[in-house]
């Protein structure tokens, strides 16, 4: 099987995938891991809250106690810059590894941002504790998050366009890869 993918597609875009594949394990260990599914930690959380504790369904809310609190404002903050820095790469990458519609960009980053947190949910829900703050603001930031790289994906596509077309060169290789998907931006 992996000889006949081999053949249906060029070392450049095993080489698009591998970069995309390794984000996507970063951002799985950001969003997923490390699990605490036995020993202290698990058990005293399971004896102190429900697994729905953590759970926030207003979008953009932050309680009261971080407005007055300067640093913990300071940590909502980043935590809403880190939701949207986390699916950046993914609006970015995901033009080099599929063809997709330009109307596929409506639904896609909401799935993406909203499957976050519905795993995340889900895991709350198996490990019977609140592993991680499921919220609906950290699932638009994520949508947004990817928004903005598919907008840098279409910027530096008209760009690359413009300018290997200056060149006047038949991009080969890697280039030949980036040429195509920058041609479907």
């Amino acid at each position: 099987m992996v000889i006949q993918w081999r053949r249906k597609h060029n070392r450049a875009y095993i080489f698009c995938l591998l970069v995309f594949g390794i984000y996507l394990l970063y951002a799985l260990q950001v969003t997923f891991f490390p699990l605490e599914v036995s020993g202290g930690y698990a058990d005293a959380m399971r004896q102190n809250s429900s697994w729905m504790t953590d759970i926030n369904l207003i979008p953009f809310y932050i309680p009261g106690g971080y407005r007055e609190n300067t640093d913990l404002f300071q940590f909502a903050l980043s935590q809403f810059a880190s939701n949207i820095l986390l699916t950046m790469p993914f609006g970015f990458g995901v033009n080099f590894i599929g063809r997709f519609r330009r109307n596929d960009f409506l639904w896609l980053p909401f799935a993406v941002g909203f499957g976050i947190e519905l795993t995340q949910l889900a895991m709350n829900f198996l490990l019977r504790y609140p592993y991680r703050v499921v919220d609906i603001t950290d699932a638009l930031l994520n949508a947004a998050g990817f928004l903005i790289g598919y907008g840098i994906f279409r910027l530096f596509s008209r760009v690359y366009i413009a300018v290997s077309s200056s060149i006047h060169k038949e991009p080969k290789g890697l280039y030949a890869t980036i040429h195509e998907v920058a041609s479907r931006g």
